[in-house]
Protein backbone atom coordinates (compact mmCIF):
# COMPACT_ATOMS: atom_id res chain seq x y z
CA UNK A 1 0.00 0.00 0.00
CA UNK A 2 1.27 3.45 -0.85
CA UNK A 3 1.65 5.97 1.96
CA UNK A 4 -0.83 8.31 0.25
CA UNK A 5 -3.51 5.58 0.33
CA UNK A 6 -2.79 4.91 4.02
CA UNK A 7 -3.16 8.63 4.76
CA UNK A 8 -6.47 8.76 2.90
CA UNK A 9 -7.83 5.75 4.81
CA UNK A 10 -6.77 7.17 8.18
CA UNK A 11 -8.23 10.61 7.40
CA UNK A 12 -11.54 8.97 6.47
CA UNK A 13 -11.49 7.00 9.71
CA UNK A 14 -10.88 10.18 11.69
CA UNK A 15 -13.75 11.94 9.89
CA UNK A 16 -16.03 9.00 10.74
CA UNK A 17 -15.12 9.16 14.43
CA UNK A 18 -15.61 12.94 14.53
CA UNK A 19 -19.05 12.58 12.93
CA UNK A 20 -20.08 9.93 15.45
CA UNK A 21 -19.28 12.13 18.47
CA UNK A 22 -20.32 15.46 16.95
CA UNK A 23 -22.65 17.68 18.97
CA UNK A 24 -24.70 17.97 15.79
CA UNK A 25 -25.24 14.35 14.75
CA UNK A 26 -23.86 13.74 11.28
CA UNK A 27 -23.81 9.96 11.54
CA UNK A 28 -26.85 7.75 11.21
CA UNK A 29 -24.80 4.56 11.89
CA UNK A 30 -25.78 3.21 8.47
CA UNK A 31 -22.20 2.30 7.57
CA UNK A 32 -23.19 0.17 4.57
CA UNK A 33 -24.53 3.28 2.84
CA UNK A 34 -21.92 5.78 4.01
CA UNK A 35 -19.38 7.33 1.64
CA UNK A 36 -16.87 7.57 4.49
CA UNK A 37 -17.07 3.83 5.10
CA UNK A 38 -16.11 3.15 1.49
CA UNK A 39 -13.28 5.72 1.66
CA UNK A 40 -11.86 3.87 4.69
CA UNK A 41 -11.35 0.76 2.57
CA UNK A 42 -11.59 -2.85 3.64
CA UNK A 43 -10.64 -4.10 7.10
CA UNK A 44 -7.40 -5.43 5.63
CA UNK A 45 -6.58 -2.05 4.07
CA UNK A 46 -7.40 -0.32 7.33
CA UNK A 47 -5.04 -2.58 9.27
CA UNK A 48 -2.29 -1.96 6.69
CA UNK A 49 -2.80 1.79 7.01
CA UNK A 50 -2.50 1.58 10.79
CA UNK A 51 0.65 -0.53 10.50
CA UNK A 52 2.22 2.04 8.16
CA UNK A 53 1.28 4.91 10.48
CA UNK A 54 2.72 3.11 13.51
CA UNK A 55 5.93 2.27 11.67
CA UNK A 56 6.40 5.86 10.51
CA UNK A 57 5.68 7.25 13.99
CA UNK A 58 8.19 4.83 15.51
CA UNK A 59 10.82 5.90 12.97
CA UNK A 60 10.09 9.54 13.67
CA UNK A 61 10.36 8.98 17.43
CA UNK A 62 13.72 7.19 17.04
CA UNK A 63 15.17 10.01 14.95
CA UNK A 64 14.03 12.67 17.42
CA UNK A 65 15.71 10.93 20.36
Amino acid sequence: MKIEKAISILKSDLECHKNRISAVPKCNNDCDNCYICYAMGTNGEHMQALEIAITLLELFARHRA
